[in-house]
């Protein structure tokens, strides 16, 4: 299934990056999407990390040293696979939802150049659908609170924090 699907794969998994944070207290933060060529999506859990509502609009937190800034590196892959880097800076956040809204959350990014191997955004559906498979691409990390440690490394291999697809159904 996954050959079938590898030429509508690779659009969406070159336009998956991990957020990473200048300031704050974590190194990164989570999994951001590209859907517009300046528009990238997370999740409000995430973007409550180094953003915030600030009256009618949005700002970067303070952290210890002034202003987070936070950026997307689009290459962070495993065992060395990185042909570069592809990191963009989020410019502002443009839309945070709050709870009990959907976890979602929008920023405005600076894509100074165009890097090669950067896929363009991913094309989002008109509705949604029905469908037996899915796959999610993200960054997942090493959580102690998973109650069996042993098969969270046996999955991941003990490497973490760098870019993973895993089908399902």
């Amino acid at each position: 299934r996954l050959q079938a699907a590898a030429s509508r794969l690779d659009v969406p998994i070159r336009a998956v990056g991990r957020i990473d944070l200048k300031g704050g207290r974590l190194e990164w933060v989570g999994t951001g999407w590209l859907i517009h060529p300046e528009v990238l999506v997370t999740n409000r859990h995430v973007a409550a990390e180094f953003a915030r509502r600030k009256g009618t609009a949005f700002e970067f937190r303070v952290g210890d040293s002034g202003p987070m800034s936070a950026s997307t590196d689009f290459r962070r892959e495993m065992n060395g696979t990185n042909d570069g880097q592809a990191v963009f800076e989020l410019v502002r956040p443009l839309h945070i939802e709050e709870a009990p809204g959907p976890d979602i959350a929008f920023f405005e990014i600076r894509r100074e150049n165009t890097h090669r191997g950067l896929a363009e955004p991913v094309k989002l559906a008109a509705r949604a659908r029905v469908t037996s498979q899915a796959a999610v691409i993200g960054y997942p990390a090493y959580d102690s609170r998973i109650p069996d440690v042993d098969l969270m490394n046996r999955l991941f291999g003990n490497v973490y924090d760098c870019k993973r697809f895993a089908p399902g159904a």
